[in-house]
């Protein structure tokens, strides 16, 4: 594990997941499926160079909740950025609140006996009459 002190010194925030790290916010376990997603979305190349860079022997699926990562060099190179904008870029897309459904009701007012004769006056030539269809 690491400390603030020799955190600082591998590259990386004390205690964070790489995952963690890359999205800039802290993750749930049963989020896991969506890192995942976001992983299997990127080429093998891609997730080659990840791992290359990051430094990560066990390979990238598991690594993505530990926090034995390190970076290669203090400043990421332009494909590594790339390749972070696009992992962030589906992750957050998995990750996003999908927002639930506002609730609403139904009111049914009967109609009147006038306005029902007044349809079937209407639709005489309609199969439907509206005495049958609105009566329960």
């Amino acid at each position: 594990m690491f400390n603030s002190l020799n955190a600082k010194t591998a590259g990386a925030k004390g205690g964070l997941a790489l995952a963690e790290r890359l999205l800039g916010r802290s993750l749930q376990p049963e989020q896991k499926k969506y890192i995942d997603a976001a992983l299997s979305d990127m080429l093998s190349i891609e997730r080659h160079q990840l791992q290359k860079y990051f430094q990560l022997e066990a390979g990238m699926d598991k690594a993505m909740e530990s926090t034995l990562w390190r970076t290669k060099s203090r400043r990421v190179p332009k494909q590594i950025r790339y390749l972070i904008k696009k992992f962030r870029l589906a992750a957050n897309y998995y990750l996003r609140d999908v927002p639930m459904p506002k609730p609403y009701s139904v009111e049914y007012q009967r109609s009147s006996l006038g306005e029902q004769e007044l349809w079937d006056r209407n639709h005489r030539d309609s199969a439907v009459r509206f005495r049958s269809t609105m009566s329960a």
